[in-house]
């Protein structure tokens, strides 16, 4: 005898499991692709939702040994290849590069996979994301005045706009 599951009983099932990365989620979707929809803006949803970091997580000194070799993991081919790993835009590894968001405002479950898709540490990206806005080369050369500081935005006004 066959049991029927409901949508609501699958969601709940996802929204409680204690590891929801992207396999998990591909193996709901696997499981029930009758849902896939559903599970992915629950998913999405979860991501948003998640505690920012706290002071604690962010008491993490910015040495330039340690994040010297952030930038290069979040450039060029690499930042094709953790945007399509993370399943996100290449703005948000732009964004991740070029130091825009406030690092107080990420989900942690999202600094834990940028950084492990980036081949990076946690701390180390934290780190990075705590110095002052990067600001690319090429625009600074074409700012009319002095180039100062961009204010970082929240995660959740950049996935907004």
């Amino acid at each position: 005898m066959s049991e029927t599951i409901s949508k609501e009983d699958v969601l709940r099932s996802f929204s409680i499991e204690e590891d929801q990365s992207k396999a998990t989620l591909d193996a709901y979707l696997a499981q029930y692709p009758q849902f896939a929809s559903e599970l992915v803006r629950l998913s999405l949803e979860l991501e948003l939702l998640a505690s920012p970091l706290s002071d604690t997580d962010l008491d993490v000194e910015a040495n330039l040994a340690d994040t010297s070799q952030v930038r290069d993991a979040l450039s060029g081919e690499n930042a094709k290849e953790i945007a399509r790993k993370l399943g996100f835009p290449r703005a948000v590894i732009a964004a991740f590069r070029d130091r825009n968001f406030a690092p107080e405002t990420l989900p942690h479950s999202l600094v834990r996979r940028t950084a492990s898709a980036a081949s990076i540490g946690k701390a180390q990206l934290l780190a990075y994301l705590c110095m002052p806005t990067s600001i690319p080369t090429g625009l600074s050369m074409k700012a009319a005045g002095k180039p100062g500081e961009v204010e970082k935005t929240s995660f959740t006004d950049f996935v907004a706009s």
